[in-house]
């Protein structure tokens, strides 16, 4: 499952939806599995959205209150989807966000992402 931001009015400038319904249903989906099963929480870190220290420690203060999740894995931003928005005739928001910077990420990674395996 992707989550993309812990702050309510930043989700809903970038991706255009309050997290309300993502953040119950992550909730749901914790409360309704049971290890050994579990799930992973992924987020895309992307260069001026969500890379800032502040915002990923909540997010993994989030993450580490839940009871059912296996890992929370942070992924490097990258800007392949943009052809499908230019195909779709769509503005692709990220045109000019370059990838993370690789030893940025690693440091963030090591902060941030949860195993409980």
């Amino acid at each position: 499952c992707d989550f993309k931001h812990i702050d309510n009015k930043a989700h809903r400038y970038w991706t255009g939806k309050y997290n309300h319904n993502i953040l119950k249903n992550i909730s749901l989906l914790d409360a309704g599995i049971r290890k050994p099963s579990g799930y992973c929480l992924r987020t895309p870190v992307v260069p001026g959205v969500n890379d800032d220290e502040t915002t990923l420690q909540q997010m993994s203060n989030f993450v580490s209150g839940l009871q059912n999740v296996e890992r929370y894995e942070l992924i490097p931003f990258h800007p392949m989807a943009s052809y499908k928005y230019k195909n779709l005739n769509m503005h692709y928001y990220f045109d000019n966000v370059k990838g993370i910077n690789t030893e940025r990420f690693n440091i963030l990674k090591s902060k941030f992402e949860l195993f409980t395996k």
